[in-house]
């Protein structure tokens, strides 16, 4: 359940009587995407992805991926699934998940400290 509380300034002003309440319905297996706000009366479709920090204002229909402010379609599950075959990088045990991240992106890191160590000899 979720509401629009901005309809409060409109009540106060005798302009507006009534509920913007409303459920959130999300089917089996989908994903929200960190920081999204999903507003009342929404559906997320069953096998359905919405994006990180993406505001749902209408339905997200079944198999699809969706994004951004307002959210909107941004491809179907099949081609989203085709692009994640494309840029698979293998299965990666948890127990090594440290490990091969660090390794895989040891340059990035390095640079990263380099940046951090020109900055505070500058400091000194």
């Amino acid at each position: 359940m979720t509401h629009d509380g901005a309809k409060w300034v409109l009540e106060q002003n005798g302009d507006f009587k009534g509920t913007k309440f409303g459920p959130v319905t999300i089917r089996d297996n989908s994903f929200i995407g960190v920081n999204s706000i999903i507003m009342p009366n929404v559906v997320i479709g069953p096998n359905s992805i919405v994006g990180a920090g993406s505001v749902v204002t209408k339905d997200v229909p079944p198999y699809t991926v969706y994004a951004g402010n307002p959210a909107r379609f941004i491809c179907t599950y099949e081609e989203y699934l085709e692009t994640c075959y494309v840029k698979n990088t293998g299965e990666i045990p948890r127990t090594e998940m440290k490990h091969v991240l660090t390794t895989m992106f040891k340059h990035e890191l390095d640079q990263q400290f380099e940046i951090q160590d020109s900055g505070n000899s500058r400091i000194q």
